[in-house]
C-alpha cells in the first residue's frame, strides 16, 4: 500500500511540473487565448492537486473512505469542485443570517454539508456522519491552501507586451519598435513622452 501512494505521488509531483513548467506559447497570439490556457492549467493543477489531499485524508481518517482507486479521489474533487461553485453560494446566501451571527463559523456546517452531498451522489466516496464530514473539509481546506501556494502561480498580475523590444540603448533608456522610449532605473520602467 505504502508503496502504491509513494508511486501515485510521484507521477503527480511530475505531471504537476510539467503542467507548471510548459512555457506560454500563445503570448505572442493573443492574451484571452494565454489567459484560457493558464485557466484551465489551473484547474487541472487544482483538482489533481484536491484529488492528492482526498486521497490521503481518506487514507488518514478511518470516517472517510474512497475505496483504493486514485480515479475515485479525482471523481470526489471533480465533484467537489462542481458542488463549491453551484450550491455553495446557495447556500451561503440562504445561511446568511446564521453564518452573521456565528462570526462565520457556520461556514465549517456548510462545507460540512457540501462533502455529505457529494458523498451521496458518489458510490465510491463514504463518510460516516457529520462530525467525519465536518474533520474531512477542515482537514482538505488546510491541505489544499498549503498546495495550491506551493504549486499553482499567480498570473493575474502578469502584464504581456505583445511588441517585441529591441534595445538600442543610450545609458540607461531604450527604444522599442514602435518608437517608444522606456528608461529603466533600480528595476522600474519608465515610459519617455517628449513633446515637440
Amino acid at each position: 500500500m505504502l508503496f502504491l501512494i509513494i508511486n501515485i505521488l510521484q507521477f503527480l509531483t511530475l505531471l504537476i511540473e510539467e503542467i507548471l513548467s510548459v512555457e506560454n506559447e500563445w503570448n505572442s497570439l493573443c492574451c484571452r487565448h494565454y489567459n484560457k490556457t493558464i485557466k484551465m492549467k489551473n484547474w487541472i493543477t487544482k483538482t489533481l492537486l484536491t484529488a492528492l489531499a482526498v486521497f490521503f485524508i481518506s487514507w488518514w481518517l478511518p470516517g472517510v473512505s474512497i475505496g483504493e482507486s486514485y480515479f475515485n479521489a479525482i471523481l470526489v474533487a471533480v465533484v467537489l469542485g462542481f458542488l463549491n461553485s453551484s450550491l455553495k453560494p446557495l447556500l451561503i446566501v440562504l445561511t446568511l443570517p446564521a453564518t452573521i451571527l456565528s462570526l462565520g463559523l457556520f461556514m465549517w456546517v456548510i462545507n460540512a454539508f457540501v462533502i455529505l452531498v457529494a458523498d451521496y451522489f458518489l458510490t465510491g466516496f463514504s463518510v460516516d456522519g457529520f462530525w467525519w464530514a465536518l474533520l474531512f473539509s477542515g482537514l482538505l481546506s488546510l491541505i489544499n491552501s498549503f498546495l495550491h501556494k506551493t504549486f499553482i502561480r499567480d498570473h493575474t498580475n502578469q502584464s504581456f507586451n505583445f511588441n517585441r523590444s529591441e534595445s538600442i540603448s543610450n545609458d540607461n533608456i531604450h527604444t522599442t519598435e514602435t518608437g517608444n522610449k522606456v528608461s529603466e532605473e533600480n528595476g522600474k520602467k519608465t515610459i519617455i513622452i517628449e513633446k515637440n
